[in-house]
């Protein structure tokens, strides 16, 4: 299925708001896929269909996944607005014929992330956070930020996106999955073999 053909597909699969959000999150990936030598094409398949599982209820999507025998957290089923990004990974292969290891695993953690992330996947998780149609008012400052240091540093734009993302848990009193802290933790020990000091936790 060629690239026009999975928007011509998706376009009539998902509201115009998630569409348009899609379309978006798409363009924002291709700039970041020319500053890090990515294929434009898999990069633009990978951030169309991220969100492609979103034209289905959350029941229907958890029901999705457990008929296909994935494991869904605990987490997940309290919130249920996450299941999207495991549920897309199947929708992505049954509805649009993508076997792409790598686009696979990017949409099914764009939203929280996984250690050992790939550059695919830290673009597609990025785009869809900054993209400049993507209003989230509690962090819009943030998302400025993260735009300009995705063009420098892609860890530390996904580290900034996840923890933006934590935060914004935290003052709602939402969950965070155990994915979001471990892909953080990742990435803050990754750096220490670059930078040995040790904080001072003390004083």
């Amino acid at each position: 299925m060629t690239l026009y053909e999975i928007m011509v597909r998706l376009e009539k699969m998902l509201d115009p708001a998630k569409f348009n959000h899609s379309m978006f999150t798409m363009q924002t990936a291709k700039e970041l896929a020319g500053l890090y030598d990515m294929d434009t094409e898999t990069v633009s398949t990978a951030a169309i269909l991220h969100d492609c599982a979103c034209g289905m209820s959350h029941k229907d999507q958890l029901k999705l996944l457990l008929d296909h025998g994935a494991d869904v957290d605990e987490t997940s089923r309290e919130c249920p607005w996450i299941l999207h990004g495991p549920a897309g990974r199947i929708v992505a292969q049954k509805e649009f014929s993508v076997y792409n290891a790598d686009i696979l695993n990017a949409i099914c953690y764009h939203t929280y992330g996984r250690e050992e992330m790939g550059t695919l996947e830290k673009i597609v998780m990025i785009s869809d956070f900054t993209e400049p149609t993507r209003n989230i008012s509690e962090i819009a400052a943030k998302q400025a930020e993260i735009r300009k240091e995705a063009r420098k540093d892609l860890d530390e734009a996904v580290l900034m996106t996840l923890d933006s993302t934590i935060s914004y848990l935290l003052e709602n009193g939402l969950p965070i999955h155990a994915n979001s802290i471990a892909t953080r933790n990742w990435i803050l020990i990754k750096r220490s073999d670059k930078h040995t000091g040790e904080p001072d936790i003390d004083k």
